[in-house]
């Protein structure tokens, strides 16, 4: 099973490539539209690069806002529970 610290190395590269943003940049405390600059279109990119690297199908990410999800923490969570669910 991923453990929460290689799910958020796995989020942390694909939302550099699909936000076109220096990973460094990408912190846990980082919030995605604010300090990441995540759009829908952004969003849908990076739910897809989400259910290809971790093999799950995550429909809910595309309006991350009504799951709460304002941080890369909080994808990160979702992410491992979702992957929790899977298992």
């Amino acid at each position: 099973m991923t453990n929460e610290t290689q799910v958020f190395h796995d989020v942390r590269e694909i939302l550099a490539i699909t936000l076109r943003v220096d990973p460094e940049r990408v912190r846990r405390e980082a919030r995605l539209e604010r300090d990441l600059g995540m759009d829908s279109l952004r969003m849908i990119e990076t739910n897809v690069a989400i259910e290809a690297r971790f093999g799950v199908v995550a429909p809910e990410l595309v309006r991350p806002d009504e799951l709460g999800i304002e941080t890369v923490a909080d994808l990160v969570h979702h992410v491992c529970r979702t992957l929790g669910a899977a298992a």
